[in-house]
This record gives C-alpha cells, structure tokens and sequence, in this order.
C-alpha cells in the first residue's frame, strides 16, 4: 500500500499587496496630533487625520487613489509614554505589484517635535496564476516494486 500526503499552507490574503502607514512620535510622554495625507501616482487622498479610523481610512483610499477594494486595520501603540498608529492596508482588487504609497504630513508631538509619517510595503502583490481543469495536478505512477523503489519515484 502507498500513501501519499500533500500538505498545501494557505494564507490569508497571500498574493495581495499589503503596505502599512504609521505615524508617531519619537519621544517618550508624547501625544501625537495633525494630520497626514497618502498619495499614489500624483493623486492624493484629503487631509487624515492623526487617529483616523480604520473604516474612514478605507473609505478615502477606495475613493480617491483608484485601487479598487481594500481592507484597512488599526494597531494603536502607546509603549513607554510613545504614541504611533500602524494601519494595515490590504489591497484586494488590484492586482499585481502596486508602487508604494507615498505619504506628506503635518504631524506634531505634544513636545514640539514633529511627528513621523512611515509608509512600507510589507508584501508585495503577485499576479494569480492562469490554470485549467487539471490546474494543480498530476499522476503518479505507483507500483508495488518496493519502498525503496517508491521513494526515488517521488523524490
């Protein structure tokens, strides 16, 4: 008898370009405000505000920057007396490697410093694969030869 198992790890939202933006302040005991703006290829979304939320956030991407339907998280960060927001955005109707988001702010600590504005790309989109009805298969020949035989077949 021959047993062969595949193992296939899907993860969720593998394939579609994923950028983060997040704003701080570099000293400690200081609280962020302003606003910042995110652009793509010269059109810019209006002025965001500092703490804007995650669904406001969508809202002006979809609208303005021409990249269909995306997904937008916030992670609110207050360690050691720092406050910085990280949105994940997730584009889920573009397709392919999309230019990093630019990003022009007018951010200030509460210390007089200005804020930071940092945008990364932290996947890079990828086209999805043109398949047919036999699109993820093949045959395997399996013979009763012998283990040893068996395993340079599969191998």
């Amino acid at each position: 008898n021959a047993k062969i198992s595949v193992k296939e790890e899907v993860r969720a939202f593998a394939g579609f370009e994923q950028q983060t933006v997040t704003s701080s302040c570099s000293e400690q005991s200081s609280s962020l405000y302003g606003s910042f703006r995110i652009s793509l290829r010269d059109v810019s979304t209006k002025n965001l505000s500092f703490d804007i939320s995650p669904s406001e956030m969508k809202y002006e991407i979809e609208s303005t920057l021409d990249v269909g339907k995306v997904l937008v998280t916030r992670e609110d960060n207050f360690v050691g007396g720092i406050s910085s927001f990280t949105w994940k955005i997730i584009l889920l109707e573009k397709l392919g490697n999309v230019a990093l988001f630019g990003g022009e702010g007018s951010l200030v600590c509460s210390d007089g410093n200005p804020g930071q504005l940092m945008i990364s790309e932290i996947e890079s989109g990828t086209m999805p694969k043109l398949g047919g009805i036999y699109s993820g298969s093949m045959d395997i020949l399996v013979t009763d030869s012998g283990e040893e035989e068996f395993d340079q077949i599969v191998e």
